[in-house]
């Protein structure tokens, strides 16, 4: 059997669970999170817990992106500059 050195996490329902190293909340549709080394040990405690679970490839959910994509309006983005003195007299 081939180890992992990565796998995609989802917290549990109802969970919230940190990342050890930069304290930011787990997303609920899950993370990719590594299984070696030493953050791969408080994710491994987690796993034995039951605070969060693997998902297989094939139970990956969808996530659609719902955001309208940047578009960079041209005319707002223009710099104007203030008038000088000179040109107020």
């Amino acid at each position: 059997m081939k180890k992992r050195y990565t796998a995609f996490l989802i917290p549990q329902p109802g969970l919230i669970i940190r990342d050890p190293i930069t304290k930011v909340i787990m997303l609920s549709a899950g993370e990719v999170k590594p299984l070696v080394g030493r953050e791969g040990r408080y994710w491994n405690r987690r796993l034995r817990d039951g605070s969060v679970k693997i998902l297989e490839e094939k139970e990956k959910p969808v996530i659609e992106n719902k955001e309208k994509p940047i578009i960079e309006n041209k005319e707002k983005s223009i710099i104007r500059r203030k008038p000088s003195r000179e040109e107020n007299d």
